[in-house]
């Protein structure tokens, strides 16, 4: 996805090759769809296949803009194209993605077959294409994440962690709201903040510890007394989203709280879920947050199960 680099293949395993191909108009699939170098991305295909002996592929896109690319392949040798459909591109905001929505129907209008990973995808997809269309659901790497699970590191307070992006679907206000009614516990957040670093600084006991290696990860997931998952569920992004961290805490054996995701309470898996009407005054405390109890805090601010 990164087109800085000459042209080149690496081997990563037994049948497994990261292809680089160069662009010197673009440093990243997020930025070209390879419209205006038609010729080049086709040309770099014809060769790589031509040298590596290839004559029957299924192309599985994942990001909208290869879709120029992917239909070329069938077009020209008959590879069948299938969409690893994870995301609602629409909700995507950078300039740097304003065709990425286009792209997206079209490469629904265009391919074989779709596999969405939740309901709302499946949903979208359904507006644009007639073929087969199955659901497959995130996993995780398991035995990675299972590293943290049973282990808590000896602590004065408790911690409240998240890890991954902050962005504009972080609802970064539930987190102030919770770490005010929160003191004794600290909010711990892993990962790079593109948005809201002023407003999750307005608490003290707010930490931002920046983006850290995947293989660490665990090593801060062990330090969780619970799991959130803050999103801002009133954008369409959001509603599509099967996130896969829930799976990775899940593997820790962690007391998932979160904001009311479809996808991820579609599974019936035991977790906390929070829903916290904003500027309510219901003040929560630790003792709250018991084992997979399901507690629900609904818009009045009352709990039930």
């Amino acid at each position: 996805a990164n087109f800085h680099r000459p042209a080149s293949v690496h081997k990563q395993s037994e049948n497994l090759y990261v292809v680089d191909f160069f662009n010197s108009d673009a440093p990243a699939i997020y930025g070209t769809d390879w419209s205006e170098k038609t010729e080049s991305i086709q040309a770099a295909l014809k060769e790589l296949l031509w040298k590596y002996g290839i004559r029957d592929a299924i192309t599985i896109v994942d990001y909208p803009n290869w879709v120029n690319a992917a239909v070329y392949l069938r077009e020209e040798f008959g590879f069948k194209m299938v969409v690893d459909y994870m995301d609602d591109y629409t909700g995507f905001l950078t300039p740097a993605e304003k065709n990425v929505g286009e792209n997206c129907i079209k490469l629904l209008k265009t391919c074989d077959l779709v596999i969405p990973s939740s309901q709302f995808l499946a949903d979208i997809a359904a507006k644009y294409f007639t073929g087969p269309i199955g659901i497959v659901r995130n996993g995780t790497e398991y035995d990675h994440f299972h590293e943290a699970f049973g282990a808590n590191a000896k602590k004065e307070r408790k911690i409240v962690g998240y890890y991954g992006a902050v962005a504009h679907w972080f609802d970064a206000e539930k987190i102030v709201y919770l770490a005010k009614h929160l003191p004794e516990c600290d909010f711990v957040i892993v990962g790079a903040v593109t948005e809201w670093e002023d407003v999750l600084q307005s608490q003290s006991n707010i930490k931002l510890l920046g983006e850290q290696p995947y293989s660490e990860l665990p090593s801060y997931l062990k330090t969780f007394d619970v799991c959130l998952i803050p999103f801002d569920t009133s954008t369409d992004l959001i509603k599509a989203t099967n996130p896969v961290k829930f799976y990775e805490y899940l593997s820790a054996g962690k007391k998932v709280v979160a904001t009311e995701i479809p996808a991820a309470f579609a599974q019936g898996l035991s977790c906390i879920l929070i829903v916290l009407a904003d500027g309510r005054s219901n003040t929560l405390s630790s003792d709250d947050l018991p084992p997979r109890s399901g507690i629900h805090f609904n818009a009045s601010g009352e709990r039930g199960r």
